[in-house]
């Protein structure tokens, strides 16, 4: 039997926004533990990349969706999936992009590669703004 990220349904349209942000919580641990565990192995050289990298899914991820579900609790409303997961994608793409830059600079070196995280994270969070803004038109 294989597995496949395909297989995987989800028929969801929209998503709870205080689940996501434990999640987003749960990230910033995880991102907090590998810079942590990634700077005590790297011989005094830090990086202020890889020290606040855990913050990104905190003000990228879990504040918003905080902040937008109790909003919503207030009205009733929902978030739909698919701004959702362009959202998800933002946030993770900027997590990754932290963590590559802070591994390039305690590296000591650079890479025309880093500035692609920020161009890419831009782009998934105007393509959720997007998707936010034309299903909440058509409902």
């Amino acid at each position: 039997m294989t597995l496949f990220i395909s297989v995987i349904n989800d028929k969801r349209e929209y998503y709870n926004c205080f689940d996501c942000s434990r999640l987003y919580v749960l990230a910033a641990v995880n991102a907090a533990v590998f810079s942590a565990v990634y700077e005590h192995f790297s011989f005094g050289v830090y990086s202020p990349f890889m020290i606040f990298a855990f913050a990104v899914p905190l003000l990228i991820g879990a504040l918003p969706f905080l902040l937008l579900g109790r909003a919503l609790k207030k009205t009733g409303s929902t978030v739909p999936a698919l701004a959702c997961k362009f959202w998800h994608a933002a946030a993770a793409t900027l997590t990754t992009g932290f963590l590559f830059r802070g591994v390039l600079d305690i590296y000591g070196t650079s890479s025309p590669l880093a500035s692609v995280y920020w161009i890419a994270s831009a782009m998934l969070a105007a393509l959720s703004l997007l998707a936010l803004a034309i299903t909440s038109y058509w409902r």
